[in-house]
């Protein structure tokens, strides 16, 4: 960072000692820091432009304007612009497109609008080439987390509010101001001089969190307790220490460790009546989350009838979960399937998904794209690219045309003569039924033509299965493979100039499988993430 010496004081001394107490800087990598223009921000970007140094990190900055504003949002963007240029710092700044929404942020609820500030600071992170991003939440931040939680019904995990060093895909999120409070913030500003936006959305309580800001939490303290705020945020971090007790103790019972590990098709019964009851719920959210893909928890009367399921010495009956997820027993083993199609879904699960009752099978992913489709590659070109082509990721994001829903897909390519060990590896991998997966394909790059667009079903759509002697109309396809016909339009084809390679979530083409002649292997992933 070519910015100028910044002198140090309690506040960047009190924000170093929570960074050395989590751990949240890498040493000699890039730290993004997400920059609002608001105090909280500002003074974030401050005290980390201190440490770079001593920790050989390099700072970017990263700003999402949200749009709802208007003028004021655009102004926010530049502000923070020319912040990044007085510090030295590289600049990543984009703008959500909420459509219709932006018109009116009464349409926009408060979670909608945090998902998708998250998926633009994940992009704009990917673009810096940043593994960690820096949030500006505090103390406060955390206490009225804590009501908000509490007055929706939160359980133990939720009232933990944020913790300081938080998992989110690929990305690391970091709070190096989780020790300071917002009079800190605005002591430090002013002490040093900093300029900062101000937000009038900030002030509106028509948001929860505003309303729980300027009037609750002052009405809590001056008829109540003072010290209220600091009696929220300690009893959060105990939340969190016992939640990371519970979920450690539970994550072994499942064979799942924090960032790998394959969800356990079925489980014991005599293992699972031998489990204490608070690490038993932990295993049942945690269990129910890995198997459906999805960031939405079972509620906690799921997780009681789970309980009960388990304990009932008959052990008959099933309950249905969050994604669609529905538990059993068979033969002394507790197991899962995804709900039957011709179920109705309970109120709140995603409608994004196919149903299916296929044991084992993941749902596969429902999306409305444009109606031209979604390239993904201009022209694979693998026989003939330069070998740069051939050993690089592409990462995406696809927003469906309805805006409603995203997904994540990542394309790897491998080549037998410039990466043996490499390409080895990944055609054993693609070769074992244990591996693969049904969001997980693989393909001979070398006999796929033109560009790979993704896209959904079009009249005429013929597809040749994996396994099958010849092509047929991808709708006999889909009526063999029992796709629910409501929701065949919303299927995702992966497809080339001339062809359907892939079904998602179905099968693969049986042209483009991986032989014992295969050059160069194409691997591409899908992530999906829950609606909005």
């Amino acid at each position: 960072m070519a910015g100028k010496k910044i002198a140090r004081n309690s506040f960047v001394e009190k924000v170093e000692a929570t960074v050395r107490r989590y751990a949240l800087l890498p040493r000699g990598k890039t730290v993004a820091v997400a920059v609002s223009g608001g105090p909280d921000s500002v003074a974030l970007l401050e005290a980390l432009a201190a440490l770079a140094p001593q920790w050989r990190c390099k700072i970017a900055v990263l700003h999402v304007n949200h749009g709802l504003r208007g003028r004021e949002s655009g102004e926010d963007a530049r502000f923070v612009r020319r912040l990044a240029a007085r510090y030295g710092i590289a600049f990543h700044g984009t703008k959500l497109d909420l459509g219709k929404t932006s018109k009116s942020s009464q349409a926009v609820s408060e979670e909608w609008l945090r998902e998708k500030r998250y998926e633009a600071i994940e992009r704009l992170a990917r673009d810096a080439g940043a593994s960690v991003v820096a949030l500006g939440h505090h103390r406060d931040d955390l206490a009225e987390t804590v009501l908000m939680r509490f007055l929706r019904g939160s359980g133990p995990s939720g009232l933990g509010g944020f913790r300081p060093r938080t998992r989110r895909g690929d990305l690391t999120l970091v709070r190096p101001l989780y020790d300071c409070t917002r009079d800190d913030i605005l002591k430090f500003c002013k002490r040093r001089g900093l300029r900062w936006r101000q937000d009038r959305t900030n002030r509106d309580t028509r948001w929860l969190r505003n309303r729980i800001r300027h009037e609750l939490l002052p009405m809590l303290e001056k008829a109540y307790n003072p010290r209220l705020r600091d009696l929220l945020a300690d009893n959060a971090r105990w939340f969190q220490e016992d939640e990371a007790f519970f979920e450690a103790k539970a994550r072994r019972v499942l064979g799942l460790s924090q960032r790998k590990g394959r969800s356990p098709r079925s489980l014991a019964l005599a293992t699972l009546r031998t489990v204490e009851p608070p690490v038993l719920a932990r295993l049942f959210r945690i269990w129910v989350m890995a198997v459906s893909g999805m960031s939405l928890p079972p509620t906690g009367r799921q997780i009681e009838e789970l309980v009960a399921l388990v304990g009932r010495p008959t052990s008959r009956g099933e309950v249905r979960c969050a994604g669609g997820v529905t538990f059993f027993v068979q033969s002394g083993n507790l197991t899962w399937r995804f709900t039957a199609s011709s179920e109705s879904p309970a109120q709140g699960e995603n409608d994004d998904l196919v149903a299916c009752d296929r044991i084992g099978k993941t749902q596969p992913p429902l999306f409305r794209l444009p109606a031209e489709g979604v390239t993904l590659l201009s022209d694979l070109g693998a026989r003939h690219a330069a070998p740069a082509t051939l050993l690089r990721t592409e990462k995406q994001q696809i927003v469906s045309a309805d805006k409603r829903s995203t997904f994540h897909i990542e394309i790897r390519r491998y080549n037998r003569r410039r990466q043996p060990r490499s390409f080895e590896k990944m055609f054993r991998r693609a070769r074992s039924k244990i591996q693969a997966t049904d969001l997980e394909q693989y393909f001979d790059a070398d006999r796929i033509e033109g560009a790979l667009v993704l896209r959904n079903r079009r009249p005429g759509d013929r597809f040749h299965p994996l396994g099958t002697a010849g092509s047929k109309k991808l709708k006999e396809f889909l009526i063999d493979e029992k796709a629910p016909a409501p929701l065949r339009p919303r299927l995702i084809l992966l497809c080339d100039r001339n062809r359907v390679l892939w079904v998602v979530g179905h099968r693969i083409c049986d042209p483009v499988c991986l032989t014992d002649n295969t050059e160069s292997i194409l691997c591409i992933r899908i992530r999906v993430s829950r609606p909005h």
